[in-house]
């Protein structure tokens, strides 16, 4: 899966997109497929291992492609901001709610969908418990950060 940024969103320096910091929470959708009585993520394939009702995904880095004024990133956590974006999904997925956690790097693509270095994914009674605690500090991305 690939991401293609939204040069609106992005500066760049010497042709070459900048990701953006969150800068508080940022909520987000995920979608999980179950395969063999496990979740993992539809394109990676990477197994979601929930405890006490979240799962944290980590990606290593946000791979950009090294041409100039590309604007495609090949790696990282994949999401979408909006749930009527233009992201594909199987009928076999379920979507989740999600955080890309304060401080954490990500960038915007066109198709509402963004790329993250972590997201935290949530049950519905995990994330309702995770809101209460954080004092409600919660964005959706298309609000003013």
């Amino acid at each position: 899966m690939c991401l293609t940024i939204n040069p609106i969103y992005h500066k760049s320096l010497f042709g070459y997109y900048l990701p953006k910091i969150a800068t508080t929470n940022i909520l987000v959708y995920k979608y999980l497929k179950e395969e063999d009585s496990h979740i993992i993520t539809p394109y990676q394939e990477t197994l979601c291992i929930f405890e006490n009702g979240e799962c944290i995904l980590k990606a290593k880095k946000l791979k950009h492609d090294k041409r100039p004024f590309n604007n495609d990133i090949n790696e990282g956590i994949h999401a979408v901001i909006n749930l009527n974006s233009d992201y594909s999904i199987s009928l076999y997925t379920r979507t989740y709610l999600a955080i890309i956690p304060k401080g954490t790097l990500y960038y915007i693509g066109t198709s509402e969908d963004i790329v993250s270095k972590k997201l935290i994914i949530f049950t519905d009674t995990a994330f309702k418990e995770w809101y209460k605690k954080n004092n409600y500090t919660i964005i959706k991305l298309w609000q003013k950060e």
